[in-house]
């Protein structure tokens, strides 16, 4: 049997394609404020730090569009449906390898970008469980 699209799915597809991000500004906001307080960044003040890391959840949101399809990373907006805990944790542990591949910031060193990569995932995918909010 062949698969067909409907003319909604097509434009679905088409309209994917052409973004380059999910989070809002108010999303990134809230996950920066859950990551500075788990990770702090030697040297630099609060202020850069929380800009440094403003950067990289924008970077992050970016790439995981790239890679991730729509219909999992919309169901950070969605309450009544998500991943298990299970499949949560499989994303991080999948997704921290895939994006630490494709982002570097001399900066901080790969330990801590690894780190920071993982936690902002963890709320990220966390956000992806059913009656789980971001």
């Amino acid at each position: 049997m062949e698969m067909t699209l409907s003319t909604e799915e097509k434009k679905k597809i088409k309209a994917d394609n052409t973004g380059t991000h999910m989070l809002t500004d108010e999303q990134i906001l809230g996950i920066v404020d859950k990551v500075n307080k788990k990770i702090n960044i030697p040297v630099i003040g609060e202020d850069l730090e929380r800009t440094v890391f403003y950067k990289m959840v924008k970077l992050i949101d970016m790439k995981l569009y790239e890679v991730l399809p729509n219909e999992y990373y919309e169901l950070i907006n969605n309450l009544e449906s998500g991943i298990s805990d299970e499949e949560a944790k499989l994303m991080v542990k999948r997704l921290s390898k895939v994006l630490n591949r494709h982002i570097n910031i001399p900066i901080i060193g790969e330990k801590m970008e690894g780190k920071l990569i993982r936690r902002v995932l963890k709320i990220i995918v966390g956000a992806m469980r059913e009656n789980v909010k971001l």
